[in-house]
């Protein structure tokens, strides 16, 4: 995973998700077809107007099997070390999606008898119904800043995803750590020199021997925690010097 975030110049896949017609949709589907199959047969050898309601309903039914079994085949989800796209297929439409991973909140997985629906849930205010996003690229729900991909096949693409947004999430923590970090040591820094400065700005008051020691204490602690350069420390020190002379 650390070596797929590496170059964050390049995309590189991850993972691409398949999706399949549940079992149980399937299976209702077939059970349906087959109970319509045989009076339709017999509406063909005796051609009479009752029989031919059975025949357009197992018609109806086998072409609604098949045109949903093809489009839930042509949809996918993929994952990249940048973002999720893919294609979510409606009948006779087509639908393209693309989301960036470092817009995402959380993401959950759904089961509903054997439906697997994948839920991403982006960061507050982020509307995933903008047309930068292919407005109703998908099935969206009540929230606007939800986003739910139906008819997965198993779920390893929730599991590597999840895995990648953990990453990320410790990658931004990070980054606010060694930023935080940087701000307190520029703080203390600062009131170093600035203390310095009062100090020496005070041209008419000598320091005491007292002041001078804790005022060069300060300042090479700041040395030694690598806060303040040897530069700064010996130009501090000097200022500091010149100034009880």
């Amino acid at each position: 995973m650390d070596d797929i975030r590496k170059n964050i110049d390049e995309e590189k896949v991850i993972i691409t998700g398949k999706c399949k017609m549940p079992s149980l949709m399937f299976g209702l589907y077939i059970c349906f077809i087959v109970i319509t199959f045989t009076p339709s047969i017999v509406g063909l050898v005796n051609l009479n107007s009752e029989s031919a309601i059975f025949i357009v309903i197992f018609l109806l039914l086998l072409v609604c099997f098949i045109l949903h079994y093809k489009t839930i085949k042509a949809s996918y989800i993929t994952i990249s070390n940048k973002r999720i796209y893919g294609i979510y297929s409606r009948f006779f439409t087509k639908r393209k999606f693309s989301y960036r991973l470092d817009m995402i909140d959380n993401i959950n997985i759904e089961y509903q008898f054997t439906l697997r629906i994948l839920e991403v849930n982006f960061n507050q205010g982020y509307q995933v119904n903008q047309p930068i996003f292919y407005k109703n690229n998908a099935k969206v729900s009540q929230s606007p800043n939800t986003f739910k991909f139906y008819y997965l096949a198993d779920d390893k693409i929730y599991v590597e995803l999840e895995k990648l947004i953990t990453s990320l999430k410790n990658e931004k923590n990070l980054m606010v750590d060694i930023e935080m970090k940087k701000i307190d040591v520029e703080s203390r820094k600062a009131a170093a020199f600035e203390n310095v400065a009062n100090v020496a700005s005070q041209a008419n008051n000598k320091l005491t021997q007292k002041d001078y020691i804790d005022q060069i204490k300060e300042l090479k602690n700041l040395f030694d925690q690598k806060i303040i350069t040897k530069e700064e420390f010996e130009k501090k020190k000097s200022e500091l010097l010149n100034n009880n002379e």
